[in-house]
């Protein structure tokens, strides 16, 4: 059960990061080049391939590497409690500021005349 619950949550919270990436894609129109740019540092940095831990400690905001944590440690038996809220606080914090950026990202766009719906 922990395994899902942190998948799902982690699913929500990268949903935040891709809300922000949706506003900026309203507002610019073009950026395709950032957004691969955004995949090839997000395969990187979010622990899927081992990194320093320096890094780590940097990427701990991004949900998927707090995922990778608490699926790690409950695979191994071990207690992921404190990881599983850890995880949560940031899913909710990432989808709080994208749902405020994407709407601020609207709302520019809408003036510059970027989207012509109101």
């Amino acid at each position: 059960m922990t395994l899902v619950y942190a998948i799902l949550i982690s699913t929500i919270g990268m949903y935040g990061m891709g809300l922000i990436i949706a506003g900026l894609t309203l507002f610019y129109k073009k950026i395709g080049a950032i957004l691969s740019l955004v995949q090839m540092v997000l395969l990187f940095v979010t622990d899927t391939i081992p990194t320093s831990e320096t890094l780590k400690k940097v990427t701990g905001i991004i949900p998927l590497t707090l995922c990778n944590q608490c699926l790690r440690l409950s695979v191994s038996g071990n207690d992921s409690f404190l990881w599983i809220v850890r995880l949560t606080i940031v899913s909710a914090v990432w989808v709080t500021a994208g749902s405020f950026l994407f709407h601020c990202f609207t709302k520019k766009a809408k003036r510059k005349g970027n989207i012509l719906f109101t």
